[in-house]
């Protein structure tokens, strides 16, 4: 963990009720992804790029419907 002493039994819930709270509110999702967003280091920005461009490639509807997106 980045500097907090957060026992991971508490991280772990923590992490339980925030997907409780932004299923209930998405629109808190903004400000929660920009303070995630600029804790990360460059090499951490660059993982997360890929893995969602790998997971929205998973996720296209162009593998199943070809010309879906025109």
């Amino acid at each position: 963990m980045k500097g907090n002493k957060l026992h991971w039994k508490d991280a772990q819930q923590l992490t339980k009720d925030l997907v409780a709270f932004v299923s209930s509110r998405p629109e808190e999702l903004d400000w929660l992804c920009d303070g995630y967003i600029y804790g990360l280091n460059d090499k951490e920005i660059d993982e997360l790029r890929e893995y969602i461009n790998t997971k929205e490639g998973e996720n296209c509807m162009e593998t199943f419907i070809p010309n879906f997106h025109d």
